[in-house]
């Protein structure tokens, strides 16, 4: 017989006398009394409690032959289900990424024709190429839900509203307008964190411009400086900064992604426009409603209600909306304001504020003054809302 120190051997056999009488015969070859079994491990669990550390370890040496199997049986099962309910969980919780580097290789039949995603639906290869090779602000799902791709998160409103909120033009004779038109375009875009837009550099090196004039000013001549110029350099990108709502330049958008014939190899957002419009149903179908105006679904600060802006010609083709906008008055037609604002004679400081004096400074009436005045502010509306057809129609065709 195997030597146990004493009080150990005496406690582990009153514990397991009780746990033996269940599944042992007595000496009469019957079974023992079930009930008698269960008050007897109760009344020892009572007694003793749970088996201590040291007791646990003389277990298998208690047990016959016959419980060893169903316990050595036992803890095999519970680990192997251990082990596939933990390989089960990490599985869920994996998350399969790409390797870095590497080639990938794909079976498509037929030839690509445009990898553009702008025009990849025209063709099964095109979409699916375009897929692998690109990413947007969004995707589709398996379900052909929108999720986001290289977008954190996106809103959508839900009516999907337009509105030509806010606009400043200096109209008092004289008046240096730089600062007084920071001020009001700060207060027009700090009040959401949306994407800005502009078409060409021209509004970036403005804004610069301005930002290096502040600087030329005291804190005391300009009370809000530091605020002004913190604002430029968040919506701009110069040699020294980078904004974190820095512009989006459209035209660079048109210059990747976009051509037209009827654009005859000009960018210029006059040449845009009406390609957009005359490609675009959907722009078509929209805007030949009566939707656009002060008091329209659309709303605008200067147009009368009820505008349309597709109209089209003899061939039926869409003009272009700049050719519907009145002259300013007799002998300054929107071309030649045109030049003034955007031309290339801009290329200097001089020849714009020669442009601005002429627009400012003429010898002209009150009433001619006003109508200069709102004319401009119809014009640079247009300039707005022509960003406006240009994105909806590059949305109907990513959508």
């Amino acid at each position: 017989m195997t030597n146990f120190p004493k009080n150990l051997l005496n406690k582990s056999k009153r514990w397991y006398t009780s746990v033996r009488n269940i599944f042992r015969k007595s000496d009469g070859a019957k079974k023992a009394d079930p009930n008698l079994a269960l008050q007897q491990v109760v009344s020892a669990r009572k007694r003793q409690g749970l088996p201590t550390k040291s007791q646990i370890k003389y277990f298998p040496q208690l047990l016959s032959k016959k419980e060893k199997q169903i316990a050595s049986i036992a803890f095999v099962i519970i680990v192997i289900t251990g082990i596939l309910l933990g390989r089960e969980f990490l599985n869920s919780q994996r998350l399969v990424v790409p390797a870095v580097g590497g080639e990938y290789t794909e079976g498509l039949v037929g030839a690509p024709q445009l990898i553009n995603p702008l025009y990849s639906l025209t063709s099964d290869v095109d979409t699916d190429l375009t897929r692998l090779i690109y990413s947007g602000l969004m995707k589709y799902d398996a379900a052909n839900g929108l999720v986001p791709d290289l977008a954190e998160s996106y809103t959508i409103s839900e009516d999907g509203t337009i509105a030509h909120k806010g606009q400043y033009l200096c109209t008092e004779k004289g008046k240096f307008p730089n600062f007084e038109f920071i001020r009001a375009l700060k207060n027009e875009l700090e009040n959401d964190e949306g994407t800005i837009f502009r078409y060409a550099a021209h509004e970036n090196t403005v804004l610069n411009q301005i930002l290096v004039q502040l600087q030329d000013y005291t804190l005391n001549e300009i009370p809000d400086k530091n605020e002004l110029i913190g604002f430029i350099k968040s919506v701009t990108h110069g040699a020294n900064h980078k904004g974190g709502r820095d512009m989006v330049d459209m035209l660079d958008l048109v210059k990747k992604y976009y051509y037209h014939p009827s654009m005859k190899g000009s960018n210029s957002i006059k040449a845009v426009l009406p390609a957009v419009l005359n490609a675009s149903e959907f722009l078509k179908e929209k805007y030949s409603k009566p939707i656009y105006g002060m008091n329209s679904a659309i709303i605008s600060l200067n147009f009368d209600s009820g505008k349309i802006w597709i109209e089209k010609d003899k061939n039926g083709h869409v003009i272009s909306p700049y050719k519907l906008l009145p002259n300013l008055y007799d002998g300054l037609d929107s071309e030649t304001i045109d030049e003034f604002i955007y031309g290339d004679t801009l290329a200097d400081g001089g020849a714009a504020m020669t442009a601005y004096a002429k627009i400012q400074f003429m010898n002209i009436t009150e009433q001619e003054h006003t109508n200069i005045a709102n004319g401009l502010l119809r014009y640079c509306e247009l300039d707005t809302m022509a960003m406006v057809f240009i994105y909806e129609y590059f949305k109907e065709l990513t959508d």
